[in-house]
């Protein structure tokens, strides 16, 4: 099977805490929170969620070249930074194999609802993707 790792970055609302679990248990893949993740070395495939784009996931992405991925595919799950996280890839010659918008609803305090569709979607999303690179995989 090909070396997959994904990341996320974990925030107050931990929505991308939840689907990493679904998506690292689905992969047999690790996980790792962002920061203090430790830097991807050599990886075919990384997924990173995230909920907001920060300085610190900036930094980390700002690192993130063809000595640590060959592939890249974005979560987003309030839509917010995926133009921005790509062009960090991209100029770093690292190629994006996809992103998902998933779109949850802010609500009055930030936080949103994650539901048992938007897991769906990102696993769905995770599957093609992952296929998409590793006509082998199956899941």
């Amino acid at each position: 099977m090909a070396k997959l790792q994904i990341e996320f970055q974990v925030t107050k609302s931990g929505i991308p805490l939840e689907i990493s679990d679904h998506l690292s248990s689905l992969l047999s893949s690790k996980s790792d929170q962002i920061p203090p993740a430790y830097m991807c070395n050599h990886e075919k495939l990384v997924f990173i969620l995230f909920d907001k784009l920060d300085k610190k996931l900036r930094e980390y992405l700002g690192e993130m070249g063809t000595e640590k991925t060959a592939n890249i595919a974005y979560i987003s799950t309030f839509g917010e930074g995926l133009d921005e996280v790509c062009e960090i890839s991209r100029k770093l010659g690292v190629n994006v194999a996809g992103t998902l918008n998933l779109g949850i609803k802010k609500s009055l305090f930030g936080k949103g609802k994650l539901t048992d569709a938007d897991v769906q979607k990102a696993v769905e999303f995770a599957r093609t993707t992952a296929q998409g690179l590793f006509t082998t995989l199956k899941f």
